[in-house]
């Protein structure tokens, strides 16, 4: 599952943990719930030409893209939202 390869790989720079609550260098959450994943990142509106399901609004231009079970999301784009997004930060 590409939740499980994305902890911790070449694409996060060694920096799996840089998106913490309360810095000014956010760039993604992964929320982990009984049914579902939210992928909320920050400036995501920027990303959108890579992931246009994402949805939402507000400051910081934050977008998620809610996972279940049976929604499509390939690894390649998971990677490449994080790479990007780290970019933008």
């Amino acid at each position: 599952m590409w939740r499980a390869r994305l902890h911790g790989s070449a694409a996060c720079g060694g920096e799996g943990s840089r998106a913490r609550t309360g810095r000014a260098d956010q760039v993604l959450l992964i929320r982990a719930e009984a049914e579902r994943v939210l992928l909320g990142i920050w400036h995501g509106k920027r990303l959108l030409h890579i992931e246009p399901r994402m949805t939402g609004g507000g400051k910081y231009e934050l977008r998620t893209r809610e996972l279940r079970r049976d929604t499509p999301l390939k690894h390649a784009t998971a990677l490449q939202l994080v790479r990007a997004a780290i970019a933008l930060a």
